[in-house]
């Protein structure tokens, strides 16, 4: 993965096209979030449309904070588990989507 700068960058462009070619009205807005492999299935099957890159837990931290501060992106953070003895699995991707498109 390159810089988090330039990846947010590219994030970043990428989300404006799909914006545009799925005619998101001006008051639409991307919410982002840190998710692992079940969680990323989870958020493709319930949202459309979806953008997502992977990569270290740490470098996809910095390219979250870098887009929620630059569009002021919701940020959902991941839902900590019921039973705190049972470590989560590391999230390995970066994932936006519109909490008000859902799949029917």
């Amino acid at each position: 993965m390159n810089e988090p700068q330039a990846e947010a960058r590219l994030f970043l462009y990428d989300l404006a096209n799909l914006a545009k070619e799925h005619w998101f009205k001006p008051d639409e807005r991307w919410a982002i979030t840190l998710a692992n492999d079940a969680e990323k299935t989870t958020i493709l099957k319930q949202y459309y449309p979806t953008l997502h890159i992977s990569g270290e837990t740490e470098v996809l931290k910095e390219i979250a904070a870098i887009l929620g501060n630059e569009l002021n992106l919701d940020q959902i953070a991941p839902e900590e588990p019921a039973d705190r003895r049972v470590r989560p699995v590391p999230p390995t991707y970066l994932i936006a989507f519109n909490p008000s498109r859902q799949r029917k």
